[in-house]
């Protein structure tokens, strides 16, 4: 009986040591994108989508959010490239990063861009690609 219990006792050490060394969540497998057009504070609109690393560098990512044509020349017009992309670095050990892109008159375009899934994060900064698409 002693050595069943001396193999048992093993045995739930060892599991509890592998329990003990698995790893945290800390790597992605996707980025997703939130945006969100406001009036004087007042949500206007929200458009979401998920996008995807590249498989040879997982720091280099992007995604696509299709999104109403007068939405899109909004955020051409406000956001500082000028065009429909933006370029947004989501900085080691974080999980996001947001944006906001100012407008006349009180209206704004602002969003994030975040790891997935939710609560992931690198050890580098990861390079994230935004494409706004009417």
């Amino acid at each position: 009986m002693m050595r069943g219990s001396r193999l048992f006792s093993v045995l739930v050490a060892a599991g509890l040591a592998l329990v003990v060394a698995a790893p945290a969540l800390a790597d992605h497998t996707g980025v997703a994108a939130t945006i969100l057009v406001q009036h004087n504070g007042k949500q206007i609109a929200e458009y979401g989508a998920v996008g995807s690393c590249s498989s040879a560098s997982p720091t280099q990512c992007g995604v696509v959010v299709t999104v109403h044509s007068r939405d899109a020349n909004r955020f051409q017009r406000w956001c500082p490239n000028g065009d429909r992309t933006m370029d947004l670095t989501i900085a080691a050990g974080n999980g996001a990063m947001p944006f906001s892109c100012q407008g006349p008159s009180g209206w704004s375009v602002s969003g994030s861009v975040r790891l997935d899934p939710f609560g992931a994060t690198h050890s580098e900064d990861v390079q994230v690609h935004l494409v706004v698409s009417p």
